[in-house]
């Protein structure tokens, strides 16, 4: 492969530079447009959602007093609302949600 010098390299670069530009204003058009899809890496939650504390399941069990089994069977079953991280990601729980299941769970051993 042919060392191209610095010269060329920097030509070449100040050609480039007009279409750079105008690629990242075409690019920040596009995602500003309603419904435009988000860039955001998969598994990654949006910003609305990013300030909220997101419990694993390691931690929700240790919240709990549960086996994080038992967490796990509960967010399969349906009885704890949980949701994935991403594909191939564990599932993740907010305070609220545990709290939700461990109350409704005690209501159910009283009755």
């Amino acid at each position: 492969m042919p060392v191209i010098d610095d010269a060329v390299r920097e030509l070449i670069a100040e050609e480039m530079r007009p279409l750079w530009d105008e690629l990242g204003r075409l690019r920040a058009l596009l995602d500003d447009r309603p419904g435009a899809p988000s860039r955001e890496r998969p598994g990654h939650l949006p910003p609305s959602l990013a300030d909220e504390v997101w419990l694993t399941t390691r931690q929700a069990a240790e919240y709990t007093g549960r086996h994080p089994v038992t967490v796990r069977k509960a967010a399969a079953g349906g009885t704890l609302q949980s949701t994935q991280a991403g594909a191939g990601r564990g599932r993740r729980y907010q305070q609220e949600w545990l709290d939700a299941w461990l109350t409704d769970g005690d209501q159910r051993r009283r009755a």
